[in-house]
């Protein structure tokens, strides 16, 4: 049997919290090695404070809801939002067109209850982005688990949009800032 020549596996780039916090850190070159060409396109951020506490309140809701019956869950199902809020299982498709039934997820917009209210127009436009979140009663404390892990990680996307727009414009790649 002909032995085959195995690329090397790329490693996703790790970021502490603490340089991503730092506006004046220069991550430019691992910004590029995590999301430039032959990449990975991600990366791993270490140190977030409250980050364990955060996911220890939240995953054991998240099985709970779970394993809501059908009739609960069916409550907070959007097809109006596209299933971009509220609960959504078998609605995304795998290869040959078939329903993922292998997972359920649940979608809220953690830093609006309402992305909508400002905008009178944007739910019928935008339905998919703007629509109310909707919070499982069944589920004590889902919502408030579910806010504190979300508003954490938007937190440290926006510290790392940052960075990225600092390393696109380091090497003249025009595009939209990633922050404002």
């Amino acid at each position: 049997m002909p032995v085959h020549p195995s690329r090397p596996v790329a490693q996703p780039v790790i970021f502490t919290y603490e340089e991503l916090k730092d506006p004046q850190s220069d991550l430019t070159e691992r910004i590029l090695q995590a999301y430039g060409r032959d990449s990975l396109g991600l990366c791993c951020v270490s140190g977030v404070p409250n980050y364990q506490k955060y996911r220890q309140a939240l995953l054991p809701k998240i099985h709970t809801l779970g394993n809501l019956p059908p009739s609960s869950l069916e409550k907070y199902v959007l097809p109006e939002a596209f299933y971009n809020v509220g609960w959504s299982h078998g609605k995304e498709k795998l290869g040959g067109g078939r329903p993922d039934l292998g997972k359920g997820s649940f979608y809220a917009n953690p830093l609006f209850e309402d992305p909508g209210e400002l905008d009178p127009t944007a739910r019928e436009r935008h339905p998919a982005c703007a629509t109310p979140n909707v919070w499982p009663e069944e589920v004590s404390g889902f919502r408030e688990a579910f806010i504190d892990a979300g508003k954490l990680l938007a937190e440290v996307g926006v510290m790392l949009a940052g960075h990225m727009d600092k390393a696109c414009q380091a090497h003249g790649i025009k595009c939209c800032s990633l922050v404002e």
